[in-house]
């Protein structure tokens, strides 16, 4: 989108004015928002917009404040590492404000182990990853969660599982919400 709104104001007849270019270069950033709305459907909307609007910024102030209206290989180059960069700030600057969502997955054990609960983090070829709350399972979840240090990573063998669970989805990570969810999710897997 950045090298479209970039050509869009850099290049075409020398007798096009400055504000159709920059009409142009609004245009390509809405339609390609919209159309990435659409096909993508960014799980942060706000960002993929915020992270539009920036890009649009600064192709405008590279060409308003360039001596060649961003035309030299330099100017583009600048548009190109100021985009990469300002999408990630403000991609690490939302993920620093939101919190963590994943997965609430069980997991039922071969030879009639201790099923294992928690927020699913990713399986690899010897372990299934899961983020879990030690204590939890005493009567007063929330209580003993408050004592503790709240998460842990457990890697269980894959070759120690029977089945997996997986759901509810997209659950905030929250110690709370983790005790509401540990016990239904062991029921199932007991099953």
């Amino acid at each position: 989108m950045g090298f479209l709104a970039d050509w869009a104001v850099t290049t075409g007849k020398a007798t096009r004015r400055p504000r159709t270019r920059i009409a142009l270069a609004v245009a390509i950033i809405a339609v390609a928002t919209l159309i990435g709305l659409e096909l993508l459907r960014p799980p942060l909307e706000t960002l993929f917009i915020a992270q539009n609007a920036a890009t649009l910024l600064i192709v405008l102030t590279i060409w308003a404040l360039t001596p060649q209206r961003g035309r030299r290989v330099e100017e583009r180059l600048l548009v190109f590492v100021l985009v990469m960069l300002l999408a990630g700030v403000l991609a690490f600057l939302f993920e620093r404000r939101s919190t963590p969502v994943f997965d609430f997955a069980a997991v039922a054990m071969k030879a009639d182990g201790e099923p294992v609960a928690g927020y699913y983090v990713t399986t690899t070829g010897s372990a299934l990853l899961l983020i879990t709350v030690p204590n939890s399972r005493q009567p007063a979840c929330s209580t003993a969660v408050a004592k503790s240090d709240p998460f842990r990573i457990v890697a269980v063998p894959a070759d120690s599982i029977d089945r997996t669970l997986i759901g509810p989805a997209q659950r905030k990570v929250t110690p709370e919400l983790y005790c509401e969810l540990e016990g239904p999710a062991l029921a199932s897997v007991k099953r």
